[in-house]
């Protein structure tokens, strides 16, 4: 499997494709504006939106945020058509591959037997451990939603409410910028 990485422009084809996949994929509170996605991702070097492709064919979206050593895997999404085939798997490999010297971060719904997708969430993280990621047993709290912080590559502090301030920062800068 030969993946690559696609900078999503707006009002392209990828763009319409990313934000179907978005929708799709991701509750609607979970979902950051992606009018500051796409400003973040296109003024700073701070965030990176890109479709995931395999040859000509789209399979999924994926959203990164930087800083220093770390990337942040903020948003990852396999086209529904497209799953179950190892591109979630792929696309993690990639990542990792691109960025040799860096650590890597997530956050995803804590597992929580209350929870009405509780065994959803719980195949989520067996996912990311599979795929190298360990739980740091860390929680953060945003909109309502509890996440594990998962982590994976050289050992350090990893303090996801700073990663959580910049990209807030981020997000409210072009806000006011754009007048959104």
């Amino acid at each position: 499997m030969e993946l690559s990485l696609r900078h999503v422009v707006p009002d392209s084809d990828d763009f319409r494709y990313v934000l179907e996949l978005y929708d799709l994929a991701f509750p609607k509170a979970e979902q950051e504006k992606m009018e500051n996605i796409i400003k973040v991702s296109e003024n700073t070097d701070f965030g990176e939106l890109s479709v995931v492709m395999e040859g000509d064919t789209r399979v999924g979206m994926l959203y990164l945020l930087f800083n220093k050593d770390l990337v942040y895997i903020y948003y990852l999404a396999t086209d529904p058509g497209m799953r179950r085939r190892g591109y979630g798997s792929a696309i993690l490999s990639m990542v990792k591959e691109n960025y040799p010297d860096h650590r890597f971060a997530l956050g995803c719904e804590a597992p929580d037997e209350k929870a009405d997708n509780n065994g959803q969430r719980l195949d989520r993280m067996r996912f990311y451990e599979r795929n190298g990621f360990r739980d740091t047993s860390r929680r953060s709290h945003w909109d309502g939603i509890t996440y594990a912080q998962l982590e994976i590559g050289r050992t350090g502090r990893f303090e996801v409410g700073k990663m959580f301030r910049l990209h807030s920062k981020y997000s409210k800068r072009y806000r006011c910028i754009s007048g959104i």
